[in-house]
């Protein structure tokens, strides 16, 4: 059977996706060969080079004058900072350059690409599409580069990957082409869009002519088992974790199965990928499933147990392994939170072996991180950490069930800069019941720690969760679980699930505070821009 992996437009292009690395990993592994081709990157990559004549206005405007040459050269070299072995002392300047070229340069893109503010929108949009004919430029490229390549490269089951909600348009529009193009090849869509939303996707009739199957969950065992299915003439009744319509129209549910123990997933396979067309000179890492507090209300997967962790000397074997193979000395965990011991086991590892290593993670505000463990982490080479902060008022902490508090949560960011680590905030403005000075209680934290921190993202609140089966707990009513829909404008933030409120501030009040939050802390928001 020939098997090929595709991440489609559209995402960002920071770094790889790992899900297609790892499940290629993975099915090598299992003696089963396969192609991973990311053509958003491709895409991304000229829209952004393409933009820097406003760029050059910007900074025009600014005083400052510059060729477009002489922006394409800083702008190599400040991706070049990030591929040096060891902390130059540069990244940060290099890191705001690139993100004010990407903001910049990236205003381009809402003028070419599908906005998903809506399920309902994504429908019309899909059925009104015509894939020959429309000269949207993501249309064309989809057209004159994607079909091209999937004929010099014939597969028997194309498996196409939707991490974002950006993806789902054009996901589904692809899987569908394909199926037109060529009628004998599978297609098989999964990632974290196809875990949240397979329900509402089934039961739009139009989308069921862009896929033979879903893949819910991790789907490392599912593509595995569906290959060889196929591959046999079997049928698709005993494949774990599948949904799919069988012969006669009638949907097949499979029991999800997954892997339960992180020694069966392999090093990933970045081999397929054009690495120096990525923004960073680094590789992504999966040390954990799972999390280990798993209590958040407002997450899609709490309460689940299956926490699992890769042994540390095999992490550091892995990173080694990379450095080699790719000539790259930076990594970006993507764990959802790692355990501050696990952290600390890892830091002393990487320092007993002598290894060179620039790393950065998403960790949870956690007490376990002293100033002494952040002093470690950062000798080993932690640069910069993403926190889930949510909310400075203690009533909301305990309605999320954040188990933190405001005292906490600042110990912890104090430890991280005396340390020399950049931290990177989350806050969720509108999570049910929410006052406005319940909200103004986090901007005035954020206003007051300001030099604690190297930015935030003030982001509503996005119903996902199964909280939603419990909204009169919440004040939440006319819960619409039949669409999806996007209330912040700006940047491409997570589709949730339409509501309305009876406590606390109403959605329309939330983005107000969003709005002033925002300017109250001088964060600038480049107008319509995919990178906000």
């Amino acid at each position: 059977m020939q098997v090929c992996l595709l991440n489609p437009p559209l995402s960002v292009h920071e770094f790889p996706h790992l899900a297609l690395p790892m499940l290629k990993g993975y099915l090598r592994s299992k003696k089963i060969a396969c192609a991973v081709h990311d053509f958003n990157v491709e895409i991304m990559d000229e829209i952004i080079t393409g933009g820097f004549e406003k760029v050059q206005r910007y900074f025009y405007e600014c005083g400052l004058h510059y060729s477009l040459k002489e922006l394409h050269g800083r702008f190599q070299a400040a991706k070049d900072v990030f591929a040096r072995e060891g902390i130059t002392g540069r990244e940060d300047r290099a890191q705001k350059l690139i993100n004010t070229y990407l903001r910049i340069a990236g205003s381009d893109i809402f003028e070419v690409c599908f906005r998903p503010d809506s399920l309902d929108k994504i429908k019309k949009a899909y059925a009104l599409t015509d894939m020959e004919q429309d000269k949207n430029r993501i249309i064309r490229f989809m057209r004159e580069r994607i079909r091209p390549w999937l004929q010099q490269n014939p597969a028997d089951i194309i498996g196409i990957s939707i991490p974002f909600t950006s993806q789902i348009f054009y996901a589904f529009l692809l899987g569908r082409e394909i199926k037109k193009w060529f009628p004998k090849a599978r297609v098989v869509m999964g990632g974290p869009q196809v875990s949240l939303f397979w329900k509402l996707f089934v039961e739009h009739p139009p989308f069921r002519a862009a896929f033979d199957g879903l893949i819910v969950g991790m789907g490392e065992i599912a593509m595995e088992r569906y290959i060889r299915a196929i591959e046999k003439g079997e049928g698709i009744e005993n494949v774990p974790s599948l949904v799919a319509f069988n012969e006669s129209g009638k949907l097949i549910v499979n029991k999800e199965e997954k892997i339960t123990r992180m020694e069966e997933i392999p090093l990933p396979d970045f081999s397929d990928l054009p690495l120096e067309k990525y923004v960073y000179a680094k590789l992504p890492y999966q040390f954990s499933r799972g999390c280990y507090w798993g209590k958040c209300a407002f997450c899609s997967y709490r309460d689940n147990k299956g926490y699992i962790t890769r042994r540390i000397d095999t992490v550091l074997d892995h990173f080694h392994e990379m450095k080699k193979q790719y000539d790259i000395h930076a990594f970006q965990f993507i764990d959802d939170a790692i355990h501050p011991q696990l952290m600390e086991k890892m830091a002393d590892g990487i320092l007993s072996r002598g290894m060179c290593l620039r790393y950065d993670a998403y960790l949870r505000l956690d007490s376990g991180f002293t100033a002494g463990l952040c002093r470690r982490l950062h000798e080993s080479g932690l640069h910069t950490v993403l926190f889930g902060f949510e909310s400075a008022n203690q009533r909301m902490l305990n309605l999320m069930s954040k188990g933190n508090t405001p005292e906490n949560m600042l110990q912890v960011l104090k430890n991280m800069h005396s340390a020399g680590i950049q931290s990177i905030l989350s806050c969720l403005i509108g999570f049910p019941t929410e006052t406005r000075e319940e909200a103004w209680d986090s901007i005035r934290f954020l206003r007051d720690n300001r030099r604690y921190y190297y930015w935030v993202y003030i982001v509503h609140f996005g119903m996902i969760s199964d909280m939603r089966q419990h909204s009169e707990d919440y004040g939440v009513v006319d819960l619409d679980d039949t669409n999806l829909i996007r209330y912040d404008d700006t940047g491409f933030v997570a589709l949730g699930y339409p509501y309305r409120t009876t406590k606390g501030m109403s959605v329309e009040e939330s983005l107000d505070i969003i709005r002033k939050g925002r300017e109250e802390l001088g964060i600038q928001i480049f107008k319509d821009n995919f990178f906000s």
